[in-house]
């Protein structure tokens, strides 16, 4: 395995080890099935460049500034309306569409008190999040 390919392995298992991201949000934004990201984790495959720089976008970084050894920039505060288009982007995942689109209409026609509903919930797990965050950070 290459020093750069052993750099960015080491990045992102102290990534996930810090708490900071998990593997099912990796896969999430990767697209990949559990075993590709365990081959890679476990130093068993070398990610090639496309691949690589998935996996540093993944830890909210660029491929540069992980194999720089840079720290990822710190979480911000995502609105209501950004956690809606996340919600629907990882239920976009869950439920075949062709793209978020869709989800986003159907929480528009949502009730405004399931509406109200929901973004309080989304709000709590932000909160929770955020929480978490600065706890092991």
């Amino acid at each position: 395995m290459s020093k750069a390919a052993e750099l960015l392995i080491k990045r992102v298992n102290a990534e996930i080890e810090a708490g900071r991201v998990r593997k099912a949000d990796i896969r999430r934004t990767t697209g990949w099935h559990s075993a590709l990201l365990e081959t890679y984790l476990q130093g068993k495959s070398v990610p090639g460049l496309e691949n690589a720089e998935k996996l540093a976008a993944a830890i909210g970084m660029s491929l540069a500034d992980a194999l720089a050894g840079m720290d990822p920039p710190p979480p911000r505060e995502m609105s209501a309306a950004e956690a809606l288009q996340v919600l629907a982007r990882t239920v976009g995942t869950l439920i075949p569409v062709k793209s978020s689109d869709p989800l986003l209409a159907l929480i528009a026609e949502l009730s405004p008190a399931d509406r109200e509903t929901l973004e309080e919930f989304i709000k709590l797990r932000l909160k929770k999040r955020k929480k978490r965050a600065e706890e092991t950070g």
